[in-house]
C-alpha cells in the first residue's frame, strides 16, 4: 500500500511540475491567454463575475459551414480557414508600378498572409442555413459554422478573395453581446451548460437577445484545458 501511495505522489508531483512549466511558458510566450493575438475592437459595458456585456466595432470574418457532429465539423472547418489566412487566397491589393516587369505562369494569382486573431467563433446552423435556435447541443443540430475574425482594417470588399469555395467572407456590423467565460475542453455540451447560465442571467435582468448563441475560443489547441479561455456569446437587441 505504501508503494502505491509513493507512486501516486510521484505522479502527482510530475503532473503539477509539468502544469507549472506550461503555465510559466504560457506567461512568457503568450499562449495561455492568446495575448499575442489581436481581438476585435470592443468596449466592456457591464461586468458581473465571469459575465460581460460588450460593444463591438464592425469587423470581418472568414467562415466555413459544414454538416456533421460538432467535433467533426469544427475539425474539418479549421483547415480551410487556416490555409486561407496562411496564403490560400487571391489578394485584392493594388500595388504601385515598379520595375522590373515580371512574367509568371497564368493561374498563379498573388496571395496574402493574414495575422491570426482571436476568438475563433463556432455557431450551430440548421439544414437550411439559418440559425439553429436556442441551444448549442441536442437533437436537430446538424450543421456548424466556424469563423476566423480578420485583422482590423479589412472590410468585406478589401479582404483577400478565398481560393476555396468553402470559405466565405462576411462583414459583421457593430453590435452588443453578452458573454460568459469558462475553462475546459471545447465542446458543445459544456457550452450548452454555460448558455443556460447566461440565458438565466439575462432573463433575471430583462435583457432581450437575438438567440444567436455561439461559442468563442481564444487559445491554441495545445493549451491545457484548465488554462483555456472559452466563452458563449449572444447578440443583444
Amino acid at each position: 500500500m505504501a508503494k502505491h501511495w509513493k507512486l501516486a505522489a510521484a505522479v502527482a508531483i510530475v503532473f503539477m511540475a509539468g502544469s507549472a512549466l506550461f503555465y510559466f511558458r504560457s506567461l512568457i510566450f503568450g499562449s495561455q491567454f492568446g495575448s499575442e493575438y489581436e481581438e476585435p475592437a470592443h468596449d466592456v459595458v457591464l461586468e458581473d463575475g465571469d459575465i460581460q456585456v460588450r460593444r463591438y466595432e464592425p469587423y470581418v470574418v472568414a467562415e466555413v459551414t459544414l454538416s456533421g457532429s460538432f467535433d467533426r465539423a469544427t475539425q474539418d472547418s479549421f483547415g480551410p480557414l487556416f490555409r486561407y489566412i496562411s496564403g490560400n487566397n487571391r489578394s485584392r491589393q493594388n500595388l504601385d508600378m515598379t520595375a522590373p516587369v515580371l512574367v509568371e505562369p497564368a493561374g498563379s494569382p498573388s496571395s496574402e498572409k493574414l495575422a491570426m486573431t482571436i476568438p475563433v467563433l463556432v455557431e450551430p446552423r440548421s439544414a437550411d442555413g439559418a440559425g439553429a435556435g436556442r441551444r448549442l447541443a441536442g437533437d436537430g443540430i446538424d450543421t456548424w459554422t466556424m469563423a476566423f475574425v480578420l485583422p482590423a482594417g479589412y472590410t468585406a470588399e478589401t479582404a483577400p478573395l478565398p481560393a476555396s469555395s468553402n470559405v466565405v467572407i462576411r462583414q459583421v456590423a457593430a453590435h452588443e453581446v453578452a458573454s460568459v467565460r469558462y475553462n475546459g475542453r471545447l465542446s458543445n455540451e459544456s457550452a450548452e451548460r454555460q448558455r443556460a447560465r447566461l440565458e438565466a442571467w439575462l432573463a433575471v435582468r430583462g435583457m432581450d437577445h437575438q438567440g444567436d448563441w455561439r461559442i468563442a475560443t481564444y487559445d491554441p489547441p495545445f493549451t491545457l484545458p484548465w488554462f483555456r479561455r472559452n466563452e458563449v456569446l449572444v447578440t443583444l437587441r
